[in-house]
């Protein structure tokens, strides 16, 4: 009686998967993402091999296979997934052809060459934290309180 999964393909479908934890699954930061967003983060995650967190991308030669038809849709989403730490830009994109990279909030950075960010200050967790506080917009002839 096998109680592990490992060896055992009649357990589950083969191939590689995804581990995306509950904690996350749970996090505020991620039950308040759009539905475009979401499905964003789960293909934007696909690409990551165990050794890659750090270096995946959102660029339309790699959605564009798997449906992202809009890049003003990839866009939005994309600045949704950063806002809520979930997802953390780790090198900036440039044209005409080096594309933006990308690490996985609840995994640990994988060091390679072309970070824009220093590895050693990379923390996890960022989607933990509490939303910051959208800047208030005046609105003509009323006073803000300071």
């Amino acid at each position: 009686m096998a109680k592990s999964f490992k060896g055992n393909k009649s357990k589950r479908d083969g191939g590689g998967f995804l581990a995306l934890p509950f904690i996350v699954i749970d996090s505020p930061s991620y039950q308040a993402l759009g539905f475009a967003a979401r499905a964003l983060l789960i293909d934007i995650a696909r690409q990551h091999t165990g050794s890659n967190n750090g270096r995946l991308v959102a660029c339309a030669k790699a959605m564009r296979p798997r449906g992202w038809n809009s890049n003003g849709t990839v866009s939005r989403a994309l600045k949704e997934l950063q806002a809520s730490g979930l997802l953390i830009q780790t090198r900036l994109g440039m044209k005409p052809n080096r594309a933006a990279w990308f690490a996985l909030g609840w995994q640990s950075l994988d060091e390679s060459n072309g970070l824009d960010i220093d590895p050693r200050t990379y923390r996890t967790g960022q989607y933990k934290m509490p939303p910051m506080v959208k800047a208030l917009t005046p609105i003509k002839g009323v006073a803000v309180a300071e």
